[in-house]
Order: C-alpha cells, then structure tokens, then sequence
C-alpha cells in the first residue's frame, strides 16, 4: 500500500488564499495553536501538513495560522509566501477543524443535500487510469497481483479534492487528485472530475498529470482546473524538476482534457 508520503512533498491549493485568510478568521471561533513545529532544514509547509493531518493540501492554513499567531507573537514570522520557509521558524498548527476551514476543504458555502462529499468521493468510479474504470473503497483500490503469489498490484489512491462548477449547471463539481502505483517506483498523479448530479458524484474521467509532480496551487474557475505545478525541464530527473507550468483542465464532449499548458524556468 502506499501513501502521500511518497509523493516527494505533492504541494497544492494557494489558489488565492492568501487574500481570502482574514475575512475566514474573522468568521470562525478563536484561533488556537494545538501545537507549534519548528521547521528543519528540509520542511516544507506541505510535509508538516502531512505529518500533522495525513494531508498536505491542508498546508496553506498553516500559513494562515501562524500569520495570525505572528500579528500578535513576535515569537512566529509572517509568511509571505507559503512555498517559502525558513529553519527555526515556529509553526502554528491547528486543530484539524480549524486548518480545514482555513484552507477551504469541502464544498464551498457548507455542505447542503446538493453538496459532493469528500466521503463519496473517496467510494467513487473512476475511469482513464487503466483500461477498465476502477472503484475506491474508503480512497484505495488495490487490484489483484501480476503475478500470483507476488505483492506488486495495480494501487489507486485518492489524495483529496477542490470544488467548482465543470459543467456550468451551477452545482459544485469536484476535481480529484488521485496517485496510482503499479509496484515500481513511480508515482503517478491524476486529476480526476467528478460531476454532480443531484448530489452523487458521475465520473468524468482522469488525466495523468506527471510522475512525482509536485502542485503549488489548484483551483477551479470559469469551468477550468487551474494547476500551478513544478514540472521536468531539459534533462531533470524525476527527482529534481527545474521548470514551472500552468496546466487548464476542462470538460470535452463530457470527459476531462488538457486544454492550456504555459511553461517556464522557475525563477
């Protein structure tokens, strides 16, 4: 079985937050620091938000808790810039509750009947990773072995999810990150859609995005997903890409397809 922590540090979903973090602080309860985390030399604000809730896409309420600690507490400093920390910086950590309305996990405006569930989606079909759809079971799928007797299998697993309209109904569809192992020591990471119709989840099929890629921010606006990811320039290894990219997903004839793709060295 594998999980995200083999993802090379899968980072995610800024898309904007930045600008939204006051107004959703000055809307919950107080915020609290369960713990604080000193960063190490090789932390990144996605690893701690793995280690601390099993998902990194949580990482951007970190920034915002610990903004909120430093406005207050000289002791934390303001992060700037989520993807940028910094060695013996103190970060403040959440509760679980708290980072996921920090962060924006679920769908938006609160759940209603009409509403996609992460639970659904992570017991949902899934077509465009094998030749056949697969179906996960509490976010896996493990399929039967190569060969008889060995441990290599085909694995599915769900990673988590973003909300917005695909399909211009009105309805928050999901658009779902999925990483699929085979034995080797590849991770491949998918974006999947997922329509809403009258509240279940319709598959829309998954696009193979990259081997080990690491997504700084995703959202979906105007019918697209919007992924901002570090990508393989000339001559990088799997292990140490050097180029940026902005990848637009969208719906064709019903099923996802990349639509836009603009890339460049990072700066």
């Amino acid at each position: 079985m594998i999980t995200t922590k083999k993802f090379y540090y899968l980072a995610t979903v800024v898309a904007l937050l930045s600008l939204l973090w006051p107004a959703t602080l000055a809307a919950q309860e107080e915020l609290v620091c369960e713990t604080e985390v000193t960063v190490q030399a090789d932390d990144w604000l996605s690893k701690i938000a793995e280690k601390e809730y099993g998902d990194v896409l949580l990482y951007p309420a970190l920034a915002a808790a610990t903004n909120a600690q430093a406005a207050a507490d000289s002791s934390f400093t303001a992060i700037d810039n989520p993807d940028v920390i910094e060695p013996g910086w103190k970060i403040c950590v959440p509760s679980l509750a708290q980072a996921q309305a920090l962060a924006g996990s679920g769908p938006p405006g609160g759940a209603s009947p009409a509403d996609l569930t992460a639970t659904e989606l992570r017991n949902a079909t899934y077509s465009g990773i094998y030749e056949a759809p697969v179906t996960l079971t509490d976010g896996l799928y493990e399929g039967e072995p190569f060969v008889e007797g060995a441990a290599s299998r085909p694995v599915v697993e769900y990673i988590s999810e973003i909300y917005g309209d695909l399909d211009g109904d009105g309805l928050a569809d999901a658009a779902v990150f999925l990483v699929e192992n085979s034995g080797g020591t590849g991770n491949f990471v998918y974006v999947a859609a997922q329509l809403n119709q009258n509240g279940q989840p319709v598959d829309a099929g998954a696009v193979w995005l990259e081997d080990r890629i690491q997504i700084k921010s995703a959202t979906i606006a105007d019918g697209q997903i919007m992924l901002e990811i570090i990508t393989e320039g000339p001559g990088d290894a799997a292990c140490c890409k050097s180029h940026k990219a902005q990848v637009a997903y969208a719906l064709q004839d019903g099923q996802l397809v990349q639509v836009s793709s603009q890339a460049g060295d990072l700066e």
